[in-house]
């Protein structure tokens, strides 16, 4: 068991990404022979892993499978890897060949909620990684590790369920009887869910945060590294209340609501308030410690500021069947305050990326990219192709 987790966390891990294909291979193939004895170990060749979506996608997912399988019976020790989110994926970008990777991303935070007037105060401590690494890390079109520790405290207003009277609180309690009748007979219960969730009003929510945090960042090879401790503010709003007007707000969710009544999702043009997007403004202190472009084009890689400004949104687009398919996108801007001129001459003194995604809850999921990232020369577009893995969480 021990052995297995920690030729996971090996294979996972950024600062082990310098291994070729020759070791990926070596290392699935210990994996085999640990979780499955009995199966053809030689059949796993460099042609399989090259092209384990096109030929092979039952390999990956049995493997997969398999560390769900055991972090999901996993305590003590390891059981922190169960925040671990892997997604197996093949980039393909318009200026270079397809590329075998996986996307890393562990979120885990420490979260502690105090009272203070009309309002929450939500404090939390949080640890996160994530990345995009390829095997062949020259073909990598998002090279771009972040990890790193923050503290976060943000107020929270509304968000509490308004009161119902005593005849509509039975009503609900028989509701909800009859949706575990329906559950247990297996039978459709999408219908009484929603009904009695109509009979539930709860206020809309806004919230406001300081986050301070400490994150290192890389490319894959770690030729390029850097510390950047920094100071963000993310505000953000829940339209819950369908009797109020902040939900039609969300412009985001209109072509999206369109969609799920063409599709029968919802049964009427429905805008999702709970989805609106989140924003983040923040000021970053840079402080480069390996970057030989830098240093050639200003002479030194001393520290320098830089502003940042994010948006992420996520919303439902269709259920089709037993499939429910999300919708995910985040823009991301970075810009050097007072930058060299060479710095802006070689388009280094400013980045702008932005990532869209369509995933559905078995974890299948494409995605389209474009932009650049901190540490990249030129803009791409990618596409990407794979399946995503909760580690240790598979009946999520």
């Amino acid at each position: 068991m021990k052995k297995i987790l920690l030729l996971l966390i090996i294979w996972l891990t950024p600062f082990f990404m310098q291994a070729q294909n020759a070791d990926v291979i070596k290392w699935l193939k210990e994996y085999y022979s640990k979780i499955d004895p009995s199966s053809n170990i030689d059949s796993l060749t460099e042609a399989a892993v090259k092209n384990i979506y096109a030929v092979n996608i039952h390999d990956a997912d049995l493997i997969f499978k398999n560390i769900q399988r055991l972090l999901s019976g996993s305590k003590g020790n390891y059981h922190f890897l169960r925040d671990l989110n892997i997604k197996p994926k093949t980039f393909q970008a318009d200026s270079s060949a397809a590329a075998l990777g996986f996307e890393y991303k562990y979120d885990n935070s420490w979260s502690k909620t105090k009272k203070t007037g009309n309002a929450l105060f939500i404090q939390d401590y949080s640890l996160s990684l994530n990345g995009n690494v390829a095997f062949k890390r020259n073909l990598n079109p998002n090279n771009f590790l972040e990890s790193g520790i923050s503290y976060n405290g943000s107020f929270s207003w509304g968000g509490q369920p308004m009161e119902i009277s005593e005849e509509t609180s039975v009503l609900i309690e028989t509701l909800e009887d009859s949706i575990l009748e329906r559950r247990k007979k297996k039978l459709p219960y999408m219908d009484l869910y929603q009904k009695a969730n109509s009979f539930i009003t709860v206020s809309d929510q806004f919230y406001i945060g300081g986050k301070l945090k400490l994150a290192f960042e890389s490319n894959q090879d770690f030729s390029k590294t850097q510390f950047a401790p920094g100071l963000l503010i993310g505000i953000g709003a829940k339209g819950w209340n369908e009797h109020e007007a902040l939900r039609y707000f969300n412009i985001l969710d209109y072509p999206f609501a369109l969609i799920r009544l063409l599709t029968g999702t919802d049964d009427h043009f429905n805008v999702y308030g709970a989805t609106f997007p989140s924003f983040l403004v923040g000021l970053d202190y840079v402080i480069p410690q390996k970057d030989s472009v830098r240093k050639l084009l200003t002479g030194t890689t001393n520290p320098f500021q830089r502003v940042r400004f994010e948006v992420a949104f996520k919303t439902r687009v269709a259920r089709i069947g037993k499939e429910l398919l999300n919708f995910s996108s985040s823009y991301r801007w970075y810009n050097e305050i007072n930058a060299a001129q060479n710095i802006k001459n070689n388009n280094l003194a400013s980045s702008v990326f932005f990532v869209a995604a369509i995933e559905s809850n078995t974890g299948f999921f494409v995605s389209y990219t474009t932009g650049k990232l901190p540490f990249d020369r030129r803009k791409d577009q990618v596409y990407a192709l794979g399946f995503k893995y909760d580690l240790g969480n598979s009946k999520k």
